[in-house]
Protein backbone atom coordinates (compact mmCIF):
# COMPACT_ATOMS: atom_id res chain seq x y z
CA UNK A 1 0.00 0.00 0.00
CA UNK A 2 1.45 3.59 -1.32
CA UNK A 3 1.23 6.31 1.22
CA UNK A 4 1.86 9.76 0.92
CA UNK A 5 3.50 12.02 3.16
CA UNK A 6 2.80 15.37 3.57
CA UNK A 7 6.11 17.47 4.83
CA UNK A 8 6.54 20.65 5.85
CA UNK A 9 7.78 21.70 2.61
CA UNK A 10 4.81 20.26 0.79
CA UNK A 11 2.26 21.41 2.99
CA UNK A 12 4.01 24.71 2.39
CA UNK A 13 3.76 24.66 -1.42
CA UNK A 14 0.11 23.42 -1.32
CA UNK A 15 -0.92 26.09 0.63
CA UNK A 16 0.72 28.51 -2.10
CA UNK A 17 -1.06 27.10 -4.60
CA UNK A 18 -4.09 27.14 -2.87
CA UNK A 19 -3.99 30.65 -2.14
CA UNK A 20 -3.56 31.46 -5.92
CA UNK A 21 -6.69 29.13 -6.82
CA UNK A 22 -8.14 31.67 -9.60
CA UNK A 23 -4.89 32.23 -11.40
CA UNK A 24 -1.74 29.99 -12.25
CA UNK A 25 2.10 30.30 -11.05
CA UNK A 26 5.46 29.17 -12.62
CA UNK A 27 8.01 27.93 -10.67
CA UNK A 28 9.95 30.51 -9.75
CA UNK A 29 6.77 32.52 -8.53
CA UNK A 30 6.24 29.98 -6.50
CA UNK A 31 9.50 30.38 -5.33
CA UNK A 32 9.41 33.84 -4.66
CA UNK A 33 5.84 33.48 -3.07
CA UNK A 34 7.42 30.94 -0.39
CA UNK A 35 10.61 32.82 0.16
CA UNK A 36 7.94 35.44 1.19
CA UNK A 37 5.98 33.24 3.24
CA UNK A 38 8.95 32.10 5.14
CA UNK A 39 8.93 28.52 3.42
CA UNK A 40 12.30 29.20 0.79
CA UNK A 41 12.47 25.85 -0.91
CA UNK A 42 14.81 25.04 -4.19
CA UNK A 43 13.70 25.38 -7.53
CA UNK A 44 14.80 21.30 -7.82
CA UNK A 45 12.73 21.04 -5.40
CA UNK A 46 9.73 22.64 -6.48
CA UNK A 47 9.59 20.74 -9.61
CA UNK A 48 9.75 17.85 -8.08
CA UNK A 49 6.91 18.09 -5.79
CA UNK A 50 5.21 20.23 -8.88
CA UNK A 51 5.42 16.84 -11.08
CA UNK A 52 4.44 14.42 -7.65
CA UNK A 53 1.10 16.46 -7.42
CA UNK A 54 0.51 16.59 -11.32
CA UNK A 55 0.96 12.96 -11.39
CA UNK A 56 -1.70 12.69 -7.80
CA UNK A 57 -4.01 14.86 -10.26
CA UNK A 58 -3.87 17.78 -7.74
CA UNK A 59 -2.55 20.50 -10.19
CA UNK A 60 -2.29 20.83 -13.89
CA UNK A 61 0.73 21.98 -15.47
CA UNK A 62 0.06 24.83 -18.40
CA UNK A 63 1.97 26.29 -21.18
CA UNK A 64 1.59 29.85 -21.19
CA UNK A 65 1.98 31.82 -24.20
CA UNK A 66 2.97 35.12 -21.64
CA UNK A 67 5.59 32.57 -19.95
CA UNK A 68 8.54 30.71 -20.14
CA UNK A 69 8.48 27.48 -19.05
CA UNK A 70 5.81 25.87 -17.44
CA UNK A 71 3.04 27.73 -15.46
CA UNK A 72 1.38 24.98 -12.76
CA UNK A 73 -2.84 25.65 -11.77
CA UNK A 74 -4.18 24.07 -9.11
CA UNK A 75 -7.02 21.75 -9.31
CA UNK A 76 -7.94 20.02 -5.98
CA UNK A 77 -8.63 16.58 -6.38
CA UNK A 78 -8.47 14.09 -8.82
CA UNK A 79 -11.48 13.80 -10.85
CA UNK A 80 -10.46 10.57 -12.59
CA UNK A 81 -10.32 12.53 -16.11
CA UNK A 82 -13.76 14.71 -15.88
CA UNK A 83 -12.25 17.65 -15.98
CA UNK A 84 -9.70 20.44 -17.98
CA UNK A 85 -8.63 23.62 -17.94
CA UNK A 86 -9.89 26.12 -20.12
CA UNK A 87 -8.59 29.46 -21.25
CA UNK A 88 -9.98 32.41 -22.37
CA UNK A 89 -8.52 33.98 -25.53
CA UNK A 90 -10.14 37.07 -25.29
CA UNK A 91 -9.10 38.23 -20.91
CA UNK A 92 -6.40 35.52 -20.79
CA UNK A 93 -7.77 34.07 -17.99
CA UNK A 94 -7.99 30.25 -17.02
CA UNK A 95 -10.14 28.42 -15.30
CA UNK A 96 -10.50 25.05 -13.76
CA UNK A 97 -13.34 23.21 -15.26
CA UNK A 98 -15.70 19.93 -13.92
CA UNK A 99 -18.04 18.11 -16.42
CA UNK A 100 -19.03 14.66 -15.91
CA UNK A 101 -18.98 14.22 -20.16
CA UNK A 102 -15.38 14.69 -20.81
CA UNK A 103 -14.34 10.76 -19.70
CA UNK A 104 -16.62 10.06 -23.16
CA UNK A 105 -14.79 12.25 -25.20
CA UNK A 106 -11.54 10.85 -24.41
CA UNK A 107 -13.07 7.69 -24.37
CA UNK A 108 -13.97 8.47 -28.15
CA UNK A 109 -11.00 9.82 -28.84
CA UNK A 110 -9.02 6.97 -27.86
CA UNK A 111 -11.40 4.05 -29.45
CA UNK A 112 -11.93 5.72 -32.75
CA UNK A 113 -8.89 7.51 -33.63
CA UNK A 114 -6.28 6.37 -31.80
CA UNK A 115 -5.74 9.64 -29.36
CA UNK A 116 -5.04 8.99 -25.90
CA UNK A 117 -5.78 11.92 -23.84
CA UNK A 118 -4.02 13.60 -21.12
CA UNK A 119 -6.56 15.10 -18.99
CA UNK A 120 -4.02 16.87 -16.77
CA UNK A 121 -2.12 18.46 -19.31
CA UNK A 122 -5.76 19.40 -21.45
CA UNK A 123 -6.23 23.47 -22.04
CA UNK A 124 -9.09 24.50 -24.57
CA UNK A 125 -9.18 27.66 -25.83
CA UNK A 126 -12.54 29.53 -26.11
CA UNK A 127 -14.14 32.57 -25.04
CA UNK A 128 -15.30 32.98 -21.31
CA UNK A 129 -18.71 33.58 -20.41
CA UNK A 130 -18.07 36.90 -18.96
CA UNK A 131 -16.43 37.79 -22.27
CA UNK A 132 -19.35 36.40 -24.35
CA UNK A 133 -21.60 38.09 -22.58
CA UNK A 134 -19.80 41.50 -23.38
CA UNK A 135 -19.60 41.15 -27.05
CA UNK A 136 -17.21 42.44 -29.56
CA UNK A 137 -14.68 40.10 -31.39
CA UNK A 138 -15.47 36.90 -30.02
CA UNK A 139 -18.18 37.97 -27.86
CA UNK A 140 -21.93 37.34 -27.52
CA UNK A 141 -22.45 39.19 -31.17
CA UNK A 142 -20.55 37.16 -32.96
CA UNK A 143 -21.02 34.14 -31.30
CA UNK A 144 -22.84 31.44 -33.70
Amino acid sequence: MSRTYQTRQLAALMACIRSHHDGYLTVKGLMEQLDEAGSPMGLATIYRQMEKLEQQGLVHRVASDEQNGACWKYCGVDHGGACVLVKCERCGSIAHMSCDELPALYHHLQSHHGFAVNPNRTLLYGICQSCAQTGGPHGADSMP
